[in-house]
């Protein structure tokens, strides 16, 4: 298992491109975390639209890329990068609920056996409704790294859409808010 600098069991990578306007709704839904055991990587793709002047005002931790890799680029630079046992893949249009992050690594951390675990994505105005999200990628949730060898690869889950869902604390079944 990798072990961190920082001492944070979780990196949450955020791949951006031209996603300024998402991005202050997303860090403060950040800030809400009560698990606080994170830290944050955003993997620019070349935004044109003030993203790269905008994490830089704020300092937060980027990988600024020259071009767009596209989702898959990004995410896999931002594995790369992390120096912690766990990376979160989380769009930069999405606003986590506060008990993300500790639901998620509560959930992994069950078993040795898991390799990964993904979260409820639940429509932001209709939250009795699962988010299709328009993209598959947004049903990602959690890739693990134990002593992972080989190239990063994203996987997605299909799930029944616009189904209604219940959230659950105690199985880490959370959910994002769109």
């Amino acid at each position: 298992m990798r072990s961190s600098k920082s001492g944070k069991k979780v990196t949450i990578v955020i791949p951006n491109y031209n996603g300024l306007k998402f991005m202050k709704p997303c860090f403060q839904a950040l800030e809400l975390q009560i698990c606080r055991n994170f830290d944050i990587l955003v993997v620019d793709n070349g935004s044109t639209d003030g993203s790269v002047e905008w994490l830089k005002e704020q300092r937060i931790p980027s990988v600024f890329l020259e071009t767009n890799t596209g989702f898959s680029g990004a995410v896999n630079r931002g594995i790369k990068a992390a120096a912690t046992p766990y990376v979160i893949l989380l769009n930069n249009d999405t606003e986590p609920d506060c008990h993300y992050v500790g639901e998620m690594l509560k959930a992994i951390e069950r078993s040795p056996k898991i390799f990964s675990v993904s979260s409820k994505m639940i429509q932001l105005c209709h939250k009795d409704k699962m988010d299709d999200a328009g993209d598959m990628y947004s049903l990602l949730g959690w890739a693990y790294q134990r002593g992972w060898e080989g190239p990063p690869r994203c996987t997605t889950t299909p799930a029944g859409f616009f189904q209604p869902v219940q959230a659950r604390l105690s199985t880490g079944n959370r959910f994002l808010r769109r």
